[in-house]
């Protein structure tokens, strides 16, 4: 038995995804390549998953291991406090209200604002510090995506702002994207929808914002999804989704997909991982996990 405590999917520069434990015995954090089989039993304990220092752009575990069993939350105060970036998080870029100093120099760095294209063709605008750029989509799940703007982080939040005005959303929610799962457009005509819609932002965008708006670059990282493409298009496959409270029975294109009440055990071979939905096959089914709602749990893991 292998107890770890389940932090995040996570993503390095060639768009590949491991997923990150911390491990109590050797006081690391670990990072364990997410392919081949994977079983992940759920205990019965959660704690804190710690705290994230923008100055060094670098992961620290909870001094204090404070238990969050009962809570819904995966941070506690004092590691909340240490990273400083809560009161960014409702940020609307019309003024600064942080009073940490990391969150403010962090601020100072270069960012950028994306359109991203989700399947049933929604569009999502969103910002990322610059240097974690493709690692923020890669987390977001966002396989097909723009650059449109670059700026200071108090600006590109201006700018998201502005753009979330217009009607396009700031926020794409696990439960839309695992239920919207499939991709069922080429590249080149999801491409051709998210420099439509920025060509409809552009005129209706506040003059301010103009000269930081940037010829759009587009990202695809469709290769994610198309190693697990034929499985899920195929009519014979049936999709089973595991942490959602919910029993209805839905439909996603021409697949059907039932609902598994909440489990404690993940086990299957790894199909892909888009975003921090992980897609696993087991015994003729493909199921769709949000590794998510694992965060911050320990966990009896056995990837190979």
């Amino acid at each position: 038995m292998t107890i770890k405590q389940f932090i995040k999917v996570k993503w390095d520069d060639n768009a590949d995804a491991y997923l990150e434990f911390f491990d109590y015995k050797k006081n690391t954090f670990e990072f364990i390549p997410a392919k081949e089989k994977m079983i992940i039993k759920k205990m019965t304990k959660k704690y804190c998953k710690g705290h994230f220092n923008l100055e060094k752009m670098q992961e620290f575990p909870c001094e204090k291991k404070t238990d969050l069993t009962e809570s819904n939350y995966i941070v506690c105060k004092e590691c909340n406090e240490l990273t400083g970036f809560n009161l960014c998080l409702f940020c609307k870029g019309d003024k600064c209200s942080s009073q940490s100093k990391n969150a403010i120099e962090f601020c100072k760095k270069k960012h950028v604002v994306y359109l991203a294209y989700f399947p049933g063709d929604r569009l999502k605008v969103g910002t990322a510090v610059y240097e974690r750029r493709f690692e923020r989509l890669l987390e977001q799940g966002a396989l097909y995506s723009i650059f449109i703007a670059i700026a200071d982080g108090r600006t590109v939040r201006a700018i998201e702002t502005s753009v979330a005005n217009l009607g396009i959303s700031d926020k794409v929610s696990n439960k839309y994207k695992i239920k919207h799962i499939i991709i069922d457009k080429s590249s080149e005509e999801i491409k051709d929808i998210l420099i439509s819609k920025l060509d409809d932002i552009k005129p209706n965008i506040s003059p301010r914002f103009k000269n930081f708006l940037i010829d759009p670059e587009f990202n695809n990282f469709g290769i994610i999804f198309d190693k697990a493409a034929p499985l899920l298009k195929s009519k014979t496959t049936q999709l089973t989704l595991q942490f959602f409270e919910e029993t209805e029975n839905n439909k996603i294109i021409d697949l059907d997909y039932t609902i598994q009440n909440e489990t404690n055990i993940i086990e299957g071979i790894i199909l892909a991982s888009i975003g921090s939905i992980i897609l696993i096959k087991r015994d003729g089914t493909v199921y769709a996990v949000d590794l998510k709602k694992l965060t911050g749990w320990l966990v009896d893991v056995d990837i190979n």
